[in-house]
């Protein structure tokens, strides 16, 4: 009994470095054989050689290695030929809910009906792998507030393409409390507080007096900050703490009755 010499033998379709190039090669295969690429062309090979083909579209195509005279199918692989970078089948953004969960929204890209395969290294750690990238499907991953190098890795074409991802943090609205400051007679003085606010982007705090009084400029400021005034007229105040550049919802106003009763 004689042993078939092709029955380990395989094929392999490998990316070039040229865009829509590959190299063929029938390992494991001695003699001679027609290879076809599956775009019409095809040449008479021998096994254990590479054998380059550059496509003219993007594609899947059917390599075939034939016997030759016309035989048999001696075996089959697919290229799958695709232009550009590695990350060009995704869209980046926050999640609408929380700016600091990232997505990757997956859009279509020829060809088409093979969607990339991709190995997603989010710089921290984490690698999510082989994903594939069916368009309208997203990919979420938290990242925080900063400047974060995504890599995205085709398994299709071995293309790698490093992406820049600039996460912003939440911005929340200026919370504060206003009580009245201890130890000031008549009890006119009160004290703002700011609970929470993005630290460092510039606030006006406005005690609610009108004509342009009690008002300050703050050029930074941060949780626990504070700011005094004394109220030159007494009756109901209504004091706000908003950013200066008008971001946010700036809808809560704080409520004291001057002077202060307690």
């Amino acid at each position: 009994m004689t042993s078939d010499t092709r029955a380990d033998a395989y094929l392999t379709v490998r990316p070039m470095s040229a865009e829509l190039a590959v190299a063929v090669r029938y390992v494991g295969f001695a003699g001679s054989f027609a290879l076809h690429f599956g775009d019409g062309t095809s040449v008479l090979a021998s096994g254990n050689r590479n054998y380059p083909r550059a496509f003219e579209q993007p594609g899947a195509y059917t390599v075939v290695a034939r016997a030759t005279g016309g035989g048999g199918i001696l075996a089959t692989a697919t290229a799958i030929i695709r232009a550009g970078g590695a990350a060009d089948c995704m869209a980046w953004g926050p999640s609408p809910d929380n700016p600091e969960i990232w997505q990757a929204t997956f859009k279509a890209v020829e060809p088409t009906d093979v969607p990339p395969l991709l190995d997603i290294d989010w710089g921290d750690g984490q690698v999510d792998k082989r994903v594939w990238a069916i368009p309208g499907n997203v990919l979420e991953h938290p990242l925080p507030a900063g400047e974060h190098t995504v890599t995205v890795h085709d398994l299709h074409t071995d293309r790698v393409q490093e992406t820049i991802q600039t996460v912003t943090g939440p911005e929340y609205d200026p919370d504060f409390t206003i009580a009245e400051t201890p130890g000031h007679d008549p009890r006119d003085t009160a004290t703002i507080t700011v609970t929470k606010v993005v630290e460092g982007k510039p606030l006006r705090v406005d005690f609610g007096e009108g004509a342009g009084k009690g008002i300050f400029d703050v050029d930074s400021a941060k949780p626990n900050d504070t700011w005094e005034y004394s109220y030159p007229a007494d009756g109901d105040k209504f004091p706000t703490v908003t950013y200066q550049d008008g971001s946010g919802t700036p809808n809560d106003q704080g409520f004291v009755q001057i002077p202060f009763t307690g």
